[in-house]
């Protein structure tokens, strides 16, 4: 099977395009690649339809890097946001090749490992020769192993020939009208161990939350442009145009919000029955780590709102649960950093433990700073030598203390820096304890 291969570069680069496109000779007669790139668009064409219709339909997207790819407009904010996109989506395979030296520390493709190996720009080896075998050895390992996990998926059951249901369970979790706390009635339903655990999922009512909070923001904006006793005068226009740029993304950042939260609790419930069994116990390690996730997120959510909505205006536009929640997690803000929060919502009178733990890089997840329990009896010498994480924390404790920590700064993170349909990644971020590797002292 050829596997269709888009090459995205500048045109400064053209010479280096086509020594890799001569080096694929091999690959190509193989039939393992089919390659294209613009320079087979033909005279009258539509070029830029062209392009974005072979970007689009392509399993593996190559990327040429160099100053004038990252300079270009069209390669840098067309080509590779859409190659990047896609790849998140599990739709393609994204390969940056550094053709030249540059800075590309932090770009969108810098989370991909790069051809040559370690990085190192083509024009810096003896030879490009040498480079690009090099290169043309990391696709060929690349496409051997899309081939076998695409042999995997003819292989599977088809859907549902193993399940317990075959259609998906849902817990629907409510937030109270009167103060917006989650209502987790609905978890003590004894079918949630007893079905199968892969078709659960969840769904938040959050109460058209969106809708008051984007309509709070807008008619605070509002009544401070138009009223000058709204604002104290000297803070007037810096506090209105704070207003208006935290609250213009609010309809695009919130509705992701609770997306995202849905399916990140969906991983959570699944992986909660996956790791401890499908019984009734199981139940109760869920509904913790859930209230623990929650409330976690809630403090985060009121700490970014606060930013353009302030309790005294939601409750005189007639919005009091809002008010309150704000209130209440301002008040958890001031009693100290997020060592102290985190220790009010796992009740918790001792002082916590913050650690480090470092992600598996084969598993595409990040290292991690958590704050945890002293019950759980980590001696400080013990992880000065760096043990392995299921050594010092049991799946109990995992769940409860260390899933909520991490669910909540992936959804931040994924949701307001980076705008990112967790549901569409094509794996899960950092949810599993084997994820990760050692732990240690921050």
């Amino acid at each position: 099977m050829a596997y269709d291969a888009f090459i995205s570069y500048s045109h400064k680069d053209r010479a280096l395009r086509a020594e890799l496109d001569t080096h694929l000779s091999n690959l190509k007669r193989q039939g393992l690649i089919d390659v294209w790139h613009d320079g087979h668009i033909l005279p009258g064409s539509e070029w830029e339809k062209g392009i974005m219709d072979h970007l689009s339909s392509a399993k593996v997207i190559l990327l040429l890097i160099s100053a004038d790819f990252m300079a270009s407009d069209f390669c840098y904010s067309t080509e590779m946001k859409q190659a990047i996109a896609r790849h998140d989506a599990g739709d393609a395979c994204v390969i940056p090749i550094i053709l030249r030296p540059c800075d590309w520390e932090g770009a969108p493709f810098s989370k991909l490992l790069a051809l040559p190996t370690d990085g190192r720009a083509v024009t810096q080896w003896p030879s490009h020769d040498e480079a690009f075998r090099d290169v043309v050895r990391g696709i060929r390992r690349k496409i051997e192993a899309l081939e076998t996990a695409t042999k995997k998926e003819e292989n599977l059951p088809p859907p549902g020939a193993n399940a317990k249901g075959t259609e998906p369970l849902f817990l629907d979790i409510a937030l109270r009208p009167q103060d917006l706390e989650a209502d987790l009635s609905n978890l003590r339903d004894t079918r949630w161990y007893r079905y199968d655990s892969n078709r659960l999922q969840v769904r938040i009512n959050n109460q058209d939350f969106c809708t008051k909070v984007i309509e709070i923001a807008q008619k605070t904006a509002h009544l401070i442009e138009t009223d000058e006793n709204a604002a104290p005068a000297n803070i007037r226009p810096a506090l209105l145009r704070q207003i208006k740029q935290c609250s213009g993304l609010f309809p695009l950042c919130l509705p992701l919000y609770w997306e995202n939260f849905s399916e990140l609790l969906t991983r959570l419930l699944r992986e909660s029955f996956s790791s401890f069994g499908q019984k009734l116990s199981t139940v109760d390690v869920v509904e913790k780590s859930l209230k623990h996730t929650f409330e976690y997120a809630h403090y985060e959510l009121a700490s970014y709102l606060c930013s353009a909505i302030f309790p005294d205006f939601a409750r005189k536009f007639g919005y009091p649960a809002i008010a309150s929640y704000i209130e209440k997690y301002l008040d958890y803000y001031r009693e100290g950093d997020n060592e102290t929060v985190l220790a009010k919502i796992f009740n918790e009178q001792q002082p916590l433990i913050a650690v480090e733990i470092r992600g598996r890089r084969d598993h595409k997840v990040r290292g991690e700073r958590l704050y945890l329990p002293g019950s759980l009896c980590i001696d400080r010498t013990e992880l000065y030598f760096q043990p392995e994480v299921s050594q010092i924390i049991d799946l109990y404790s995992w769940f409860v203390y260390c899933a909520p920590q991490i669910l909540v700064s992936t959804l931040m993170s994924a949701t307001f820096a980076d705008g990112i349909i967790i549901a569409e990644l094509d794996y899960t971020p950092g949810l599993s304890r084997d994820d990760y590797d050692i732990i240690g002292n921050p």
